[in-house]
């Protein structure tokens, strides 16, 4: 399991996923709706496509196990 940090500008909350899981489904989990800003998964701009690629898929297979989130997974919304 990943302790991966989700959120979008304003809230971000911490969340166990399995590295099976792709990152759609994390963010279905977390209630973000990733229509509504860019996806970032530990600062990149996801591609189209890696929404639907595992965690394992994208690196993230091991566990940093001291606590810390293994990845940021965050919905950046840019208003002017």
């Amino acid at each position: 399991m990943l302790n991966v940090c989700i959120g979008n500008n304003l809230n971000r909350t911490n969340y166990l996923i399995d590295e099976d899981s792709t990152v759609k489904s994390a963010l279905e989990e977390a209630g973000i709706d990733m229509t509504r800003g860019t996806l970032q998964l530990d600062g990149s701009t996801l591609r189209p496509g890696d929404t639907n690629k595992t965690f394992r898929q994208l690196g993230y297979a091991t566990p940093r196990g001291d606590g810390r989130p293994d990845a940021y997974l965050t919905s950046v919304v840019k208003a002017d």
